[in-house]
């Protein structure tokens, strides 16, 4: 009878100290999570600080100069879809837009913004921290207006890999939302886009046609987002 006693109780200590470690390894959101799909979407927030060269040359007075843009703070916003795999891991689909920034010069109005689509891969610590990477593809859309530009398209897109690196902090709300702190820091390439123009330079009355163009070279962006997670 001791003996079958003491094997009880070895067998019941054994099973206790399974599940204590088994806390420990996945933590109580992993329980919480083992209930449900693993599916989720994140709607976020987020602030980009863009940072490129604009390189002009026109063949009007043989026209060429370029500005430098550095940290210029830009709203935007993303859509996510995910899904959790082995605890750890999440992968995630991202549409969003850094948001359309705009300048103004010599009557010249400049705007600039990038919607874009990003596949992203991440791992959870046990600390709520996460990191991950993130690739896909970016369309830089620029577009240039003035009332002296001839009529045509003033809007040009292009496409460009982008690719960025991540680090954030989760922090559970309740039973299905958490709430998802992250930054982000992306690069990608823009577009150049031509607009054409009539001008009399001599100023003899004969006008002719001259182009503009405004050349992106590579973007770096510097993105901070607050986004609420709801999972399925």
């Amino acid at each position: 009878m001791k003996r079958l006693i003491s094997s009880v109780l070895l067998l019941l200590l054994t099973v206790s100290t399974a599940r204590a470690a088994q806390n420990y390894i996945i933590g109580n959101d992993r329980m919480v999570y083992e209930e449900k799909t693993g599916w989720y979407a994140i709607a976020r927030a987020d602030m980009n600080f863009l940072s490129w060269k604009n390189t002009y040359s026109s063949d009007l007075l043989e026209y060429n100069g370029y500005d430098n843009y550095s940290n210029q703070p830009v709203f935007g916003g993303s859509l996510t879809v995910g899904k959790s795999f082995s605890y750890f891991w999440r992968g995630e689909v991202e549409a969003g837009n850094t948001g359309t920034f705009i300048d103004k010069g010599q009557g010249i109005e400049f705007n600039f913004s990038t919607p874009y689509v990003l596949v992203n891969a991440l791992h959870d610590f046990k600390n709520n921290i996460y990191m991950g990477a993130s690739l896909g593809a970016a369309f830089p859309t620029t577009t240039l207006d003035w009332e002296n530009f001839l009529p045509g398209s003033r809007k040009k897109t292009s496409i460009s890999p982008m690719a960025g690196l991540i680090i954030g902090l989760s922090h559970r709300l309740d039973y299905r939302f958490i709430l998802d702190l992250r930054y982000r820091l992306a690069g990608f390439y823009g577009s150049k886009h031509t607009v054409y123009l009539e001008a009399d330079p001599e100023e003899d009355g004969t006008f002719e046609k001259y182009f503009l163009d405004t050349t992106i070279d590579f973007v770096l962006d510097n993105q901070l987002s607050v986004g609420l997670r709801y999972e399925f």
